[in-house]
């Protein structure tokens, strides 16, 4: 906040930055010029109010030239808010109906296929019940065309626990999810190449998140560059801002990718990247074989003098566990 707070137009960003529906969407932007003028050698030079959608947000200079930048962040879709509201919906039910005893329980993971064809409750817990009911220390899987459960038991080094209950819930991502990147796209360019910046290269900052994929992100705007596309937009920079917990420290961490437009009339100077805490590349490769979304409920006790339990708060979707089976049957 140092090195933007005295500038020109800050105190619009103060208010937004008080109001709800615009916080995230103006800390995205203070993050992004921070990311690009804490360096030496970058100035910022103004904020400009976001009541007008016709101008970019800020502009920098570095080494004597100005650079438009247009902060974009990709905040929870639609697809995604509604899984998350029927998973934990689904999560409580079954924690209050099925696994409502004070003993350790195998793993449930519930797998719904289509986040646009959620099935009812009601079905989803009927087959769970009736999983739960036959499990002897063996898997037990159910598949149909709306949902599948697999019941696994729990690793022998849990043998500690006293009580033991993990739901996951998983469903493919939405394909809206990176379409959604041409929308502010589109917007960007309007707004970079607008007569407040008409005269400068446009950057565009977009903010993503765990729900699209970079190198699809990447691939689409250089497709649309070299269509001609985005005639505003000199180059595009991916943002993934979060938190590194491992080794060597706990820290803010910005994972960036950078895609520059060839079709510019007004190359994008080299803007040097100064982040408060770690920086990397942004991968352009997932390491999931199927992005999904994702819900977690667990709770684990161990008996009085044991050490602790190691809990997995992710789990990954991969193709085989996407497939339908006889919905008439749990298979084991």
């Amino acid at each position: 906040m140092e090195v933007v707070s005295s500038i020109e137009g800050f105190d619009a960003i103060v208010a937004d930055l008080r109001r709800r529906n615009t916080c995230l969407a103006t800390w995205h932007t203070v993050h992004t010029a921070a990311l690009l003028v804490r360096g030496t050698g970058s100035r910022l030079v103004r904020f400009f109010p976001q009541t007008d959608a016709k101008s970019p947000d800020f502009i920098v200079e570095h080494d004597g030239h100005e650079t438009m930048c247009e902060a974009k962040l990709l905040s929870k879709s639609g697809p995604q808010e509604a899984f998350e509201r029927y998973a934990a919906r689904l999560s409580s039910t079954v924690r209050d109906v099925v696994l409502k005893e004070e003993r350790p329980y195998p793993t449930l993971t519930i797998v719904l296929r289509d986040v646009t064809v959620l099935p009812p409750l009601e079905q989803v817990i009927t087959r769970v019940v009736e999983g739960i009911a036959q499990f002897s220390d063996s898997p037990i899987e159910y598949r149909n065309k709306f949902f599948n459960i697999f019941i696994v038991p729990r690793p022998q080094e849990a043998g500690d626990l006293t009580s033991a209950r993990s739901i996951y819930v998983l469903c493919p991502k939405s394909e809206r999810e990176d379409l959604r990147v041409h929308q502010r796209g589109a917007e960007a360019s309007r707004q970079l190449i607008s007569e407040v910046g008409s005269g400068q290269p446009g950057l565009l900052l977009l903010g993503i998140t765990q729900m699209q994929d970079p190198g699809y992100v990447a691939d689409l705007f250089r497709r649309r560059f070299s269509s001609g596309h985005y005639p505003g937009i000199a180059g595009a920079l991916l943002i993934y801002a979060g938190t590194h917990m491992g080794e060597p420290m706990r820290a803010p961490m910005d994972l960036v990718r950078s895609i520059r437009n060839e079709q510019a009339q007004r190359p994008l100077p080299n803007l040097p990247l100064w982040p408060v805490g770690l920086i990397g590349q942004l991968p352009i490769h997932s390491s999931e074989s199927v992005p999904a979304y994702r819900h977690l409920w667990a709770d684990a006790r161990v008996a009085e003098g044991s050490g602790g339990q190691f809990v997995p708060d992710l789990r990954t979707l991969d193709a085989s566990m996407l497939s339908a089976g006889n919905p008439e049957e749990l298979n084991r």
